[in-house]
């Protein structure tokens, strides 16, 4: 594949020299990127993530019709945030399992802005395949002192937006090895069974148990077969006798989507090892005022 349409973003990348962050305790998961402050899941916003502190940059993925992996939140084109071939507001659900990597492209996701998030940029920004987000980001690791890691959530749901499990699973777990980043990478999701999955395909992959409610740790584990690397939940669904729970099991706690800096501050008193932000501008300057 021809990496000339990533050229200005690689010289972007090449003349914007961060100085060296200090790592915090806390590790500072970019949400989307930094869906507060540039269009989501998109490489623009991706690289600013870095630049603003985030050690990991957390990304959705899922197929196309020919069979690209492709960074989206949704299987299909977001009604509230994207603009067609033409220009014009989709006007129902668009399977991106039934594109070509080449017409989604010529889609527009960053243009129209998000009403739920008043200071994010506007541009205009395609959907990127994952080897795309790979290129430029690991472009960034040659040339500055950062460390990126990836925090990649397979989505899954029975329906005709998503492919077979196994077909979805080993079309991103090929191109998380061609790219090099597996000891980098966890694999998360809502879905037990796509995780017991790439546990079968890679032993040694972090993986962690997305959820919505923790009403208690051990029934959380139970749907499961092993014990994963991290359980990360809603994250008013956290107590500190839960994080303390997590931690004696050997289990890291990465709870989302945090975006009040109060509630940051909370997390960080319960010993939570990571928090998932829109905004890791914010952690980032919350943790290093403690």
């Amino acid at each position: 594949m021809k990496l000339f349409h990533l050229l200005p973003l690689l010289v972007l990348v090449s003349c914007t020299q961060p100085a060296a962050i200090e790592m915090p305790v806390v590790e500072i998961h970019g949400h989307r990127g930094c869906r507060g402050l540039m269009p989501e899941n998109s490489i623009p916003g991706f690289i600013l993530s870095a630049e603003l502190g985030a050690q990991t940059l957390e990304m959705d993925v899922v197929l196309t019709g020919d069979n690209e992996v492709v960074v989206s939140h949704e299987p299909w084109f977001n009604t509230d945030i994207c603009l067609d071939s033409s220009g014009n507001r989709f006007s129902e659900k668009t399977s991106l399992l039934s594109l070509s990597l080449s017409d989604i492209r010529k889609c527009d996701c960053g243009s129209l802005g998000n009403p739920k998030f008043p200071t994010q940029q506007k541009m205009a920004v395609a959907k990127p395949a994952l080897w795309e987000v790979f290129a430029v980001t690991e472009h960034m690791l040659s040339i500055d002192s950062l460390r990126l890691n990836y925090n990649i959530e397979i989505k899954y749901e029975e329906n005709e937006f998503f492919p077979d499990r196994f077909m979805l699973v080993g079309r991103v777990m090929e191109e998380i090895s061609k790219a090099g980043v597996a000891s980098r990478t966890t694999i998360q999701s809502f879905d037990p069974m796509i995780l017991e999955i790439v546990k079968s395909v890679n032993q040694d992959i972090k993986l962690s148990f997305l959820v919505e409610d923790l009403n208690s740790v051990s029934e959380t584990l139970q749907k499961l077969t092993f014990k994963p690397y991290a359980i990360s939940p809603e994250f008013n669904a956290l107590t500190a006798e839960k994080v303390q729970e997590m931690h004696d099991l050997g289990i890291v706690c990465l709870p989302w989507t945090v975006n009040d800096p109060a509630e940051m501050s909370a997390l960080i008193n319960m010993k939570v090892d990571g928090i998932i932000t829109d905004y890791p501008d914010r952690l980032y300057t919350l943790l290093h005022e403690k």
